[in-house]
């Protein structure tokens, strides 16, 4: 039950700061291009930038960015190993968490429609 509690607890603090803080900030400055999770999503799975609603698909990554974070913090406070041994644990969980849930939004924008149109031009 404290797992629970701990995982909802920070959960909701790391989406509110992303929701209120910096997607508000991307959104006024247009800084949202030079968000490392867009672009990957955007080479990787061959994204059309221009179709995507960017207020949804930033309070998207928030909410993936917060799960991620809590998660891993939530899994790591339940191991009883050094602090060291943590961190690493904690790292490899996180690099993996990021891998997975990237993989399935992209895969899931894919299946909207947001791909680039591939139109081959016939030689003359």
């Amino acid at each position: 039950m404290n797992f629970l509690i701990f995982f909802v607890l920070i959960f909701i603090i790391i989406y509110l700061f992303y929701i209120l803080v910096l997607n508000k900030y991307r959104l006024k400055k247009k800084k949202y291009e030079n968000m490392g999770e867009l672009n990957y999503l955007v080479y990787k799975f061959n994204l059309d930038i221009q179709k995507i609603n960017r207020k949804k698909l930033l309070n998207i990554i928030g909410f993936v960015n917060a799960f991620i974070i809590s998660f891993t913090g939530a899994v790591v406070s339940l191991i009883p190993l050094n602090y060291i041994f943590q961190m690493i644990i904690g790292f490899i969980i996180l690099l993996i968490l990021i891998y997975i849930c990237y993989e399935l939004l992209g895969r899931k924008l894919v299946k909207k429609g947001l791909k680039k149109e591939n139109v081959r031009r016939k030689k003359n």
